[in-house]
């Protein structure tokens, strides 16, 4: 295939919705205003789009995930996959997926032994900006294999039509749209989809395995100070996303910085390890000497300070802190839910230094909300008037999941609060 570019317009690879037998079918509801707002980029990296598809897996309850992003992503077949073995969907669960703005995670709580990252129920939707079509590969738990292929190109055409539905309700599957056809593949029509992609072989190989997790060397770094959301379950299933017919900013997707952001901002550690290319991804960990470092827990120096309203100075509030030993050790802030741990680590020497092509950052802060770092492309979180001689040696994690009613619904950033300035 040759290098030219491709916005999704016209299919390249053939549908993947082709092969199997269609069973049932799947209503899409959607309103056409998120796809403005995708238009207007409410993910603002097609790097930070990726990332809501991992998320995904570590809702499922994954203990492995691998994932395939050639190197070449300018070719016209250039797929992009994901692989998980968590909790798979049957049929009833591939359609409460597109479901849009409608999702089960906040409502079921914790699960797998995990507090859920997804609660809007929107982040599949950020493949939009990334690729004209999204295929999930489901084995569920009843043992069949059922495919749904989600061609954007088809919302585009409905959103665009004259017949007035552009701006309002859509209900892709009724009398002014089209459904998702939902099949069930045998295993000879899986192997039939498999030649169909460029890493099927590779797929293959890995499923035949179980979907093993990847070899973990060492232990994962401990600085947020939280104990792993374990997960003790064995679903014997798996969940492949594919994304194909790559768009412009799917194209546009970097390799070292989608690693970065994998390594710093998903709950990696001993129960859910990614491998990237089979590259097996270890928390971001600097062996680098330490002139001194802080666990929040065994205290700062000061176990109460003075906050200003910014919006008027002249008012002003106390907040105490209190460490607690009990269920792990971690403090908290008087009149704020949630449990906070983490570290704080000046360095001998900047590490702020890192090389262009590894686009990763080593200083500043990151804050993590139920195992993510929320802040990865804000090193400052919004703070100003930093001392910079002082900032390229310093580090500091923390772990806050009292801050997640804050999060916004790109889960980039998060809404402006009182505890949140605190």
């Amino acid at each position: 295939m040759s290098e030219a570019g491709h916005d999704g317009s016209e299919h390249v690879l053939p549908p993947l919705r082709s092969v199997g037998k269609p069973v049932d079918e799947v209503d899409v509801v959607l309103n056409t205003r998120f796809f403005e707002l995708f238009s207007r980029n409410l993910y603002r990296s097609p790097n930070k789009a990726f990332e809501e598809l991992v998320s995904n897996s570590w809702d499922a309850g994954a203990a492995s995930v691998y994932i395939g992003i050639p190197q070449g992503l300018k070719k016209l077949d250039a797929t992009v996959w994901i692989l998980d073995n968590g909790e798979s969907m049957d049929a009833a669960g591939l359609k409460q997926l597109w479901r849009i703005a409608d999702s089960r995670k906040a409502r079921l709580g914790k699960r797998h032994g995990r507090e859920p990252i997804g609660k809007f129920g929107i982040g599949k939707l950020a493949t939009y900006l990334l690729a004209a079509r999204l295929t999930y590969v489901c084995k569920a738990a009843d043992g069949k294999i059922r495919l749904v292929e989600m061609d954007y190109s088809e919302i585009e055409k409905r959103t665009d039509a004259p017949d007035g539905t552009a701006g309002g309700d859509l209900l892709l599957g009724g009398k002014s749209g089209v459904k998702l056809p939902l099949n069930e593949l045998s295993e000879a029509e899986f192997e039939e989809l498999l030649q169909l992609l460029p890493d099927g072989m590779r797929i293959r190989t890995l499923i035949k395995a179980g979907v093993p997790k990847p070899t973990l060397v060492g232990a994962p770094d401990d600085e947020f100070r939280h104990p792993d959301e374990t997960t003790e379950e064995v679903h014997n299933t798996w969940t492949l996303a594919v994304m194909t017919d790559l768009k412009t900013l799917g194209r546009g997707m970097q390799l070292g910085w989608i690693r970065y952001m994998l390594r710093a901002a998903l709950p990696l550690g001993r129960t859910m390890a990614i491998s990237l290319n089979d590259e097996t991804l270890t928390s971001t960990k600097l062996a680098l000497p330490v002139e001194k470092e802080l666990a929040l827990d065994k205290g700062l120096g000061f176990w109460e300070f003075e906050h200003r309203d910014p919006e008027d100075p002249t008012t002003k509030k106390t907040f105490t802190i209190t460490p607690h030993s009990t269920p792990y050790p971690h403090v908290t802030i008087d009149g704020f839910e949630g449990r906070i741990t983490g570290t704080i680590k000046r360095y001998v020497s900047s590490i702020s230094g890192k090389k262009s092509d590894e686009l990763e950052r080593s200083n500043g802060y990151f804050i993590n909300v139920l195992g993510r770092v929320v802040n990865a492309e804000d090193p400052y979180f919004g703070l100003e008037n930093l001392n910079h001689s002082v900032w390229s040696q310093f580090r500091m994690c923390v772990r806050a999941d009292g801050l997640n009613p804050l999060i916004g619904i790109n889960r980039e950033q998060l809404n402006d609060d009182e505890r949140l300035r605190v």
